[in-house]
């Protein structure tokens, strides 16, 4: 009986726990995927500059052998 009485109030409890720890999980989720598309940008960044560097080591040392 006293299980009864109590019951809204534990399943509220278990409810809202519940939420928190979806809302905790999708943060994590969230941060992670930031963290992916940073790590992703850095190496776009990262690799077009190795490109331009490659291009203008390339064009100079074509100028200098044509001349």
């Amino acid at each position: 009986m006293e299980y009864e009485e109590f019951e809204p109030e534990f399943l509220e409890k278990e409810k809202t726990r519940e939420k928190r720890m979806k809302n905790k999980k999708r943060e994590k989720e969230h941060e992670f995927e930031l963290m992916f598309d940073y790590n992703s940008a850095l190496k776009k960044i990262h690799r077009s500059n190795k490109n331009k560097r490659a291009y203008k080591q390339a064009r100079n040392s074509y100028l200098i052998e044509e001349y």
